[in-house]
């Protein structure tokens, strides 16, 4: 090969991986730590208050199930201070975790199986924007107590004493 047919190959391949990079769209529901603790009613519930994004105007739901799955984020992997769950209630290691447990993963976040621990989930404050993303304020009620035992049923976790 001529070195000239060497160069133009390599440039090819650099304008190849460029456009591949510069066209991927950047995945925009990540959890993120904006979620607070607002109080409890009774012995196994609390109430978090979570932030959630979308990318349009028009994904109100997006919004609200983003805030949702973050606050469940949060209690399974993080914790959320001044809570019974102040540390991470199954571990700190999400993927590993989620990896290991992915049948039971797929169908909580998914299938949005989270949602039967979910006592109630109400948007606070209308769509705006930040940072070129549309985001809501949404009030959460769930039952950590059922949902510490659904992990404890599924192995996730393993239950006290045992």
């Amino acid at each position: 090969m001529h070195l000239n047919t060497i160069i133009k190959m390599k440039y090819l391949i650099y304008i190849f991986l460029f456009l591949s990079f510069t066209h991927c769209s950047p995945k925009l529901l990540v959890p993120t730590a904006e979620v607070n603790f607002i109080g409890k009613d009774n012995q196994g519930t609390i109430n978090l208050r979570s932030i959630g994004y979308a990318e349009e105007w028009d994904n109100l739901e997006d919004a609200k199930t983003d805030a949702e799955e973050n606050a469940f984020n949060s209690i399974l992997f993080r914790g959320i201070p001044g809570t019974d769950v102040e540390n991470a209630m199954i571990g700190l290691n999400e993927q590993e975790i989620k990896s290991k447990h992915s049948d039971y993963f797929k169908s909580f976040f998914v299938d949005k199986r989270y949602k039967t621990f979910l006592m109630s989930s109400n948007p606070i404050t209308p769509i705006t924007s930040k940072n070129g993303y549309k985001k809501i304020t949404v009030d959460l009620k769930i039952n950590i107590q059922s949902l510490r035992r659904d992990l404890e049923q599924n192995k996730v976790i393993r239950g006290f004493g045992f």
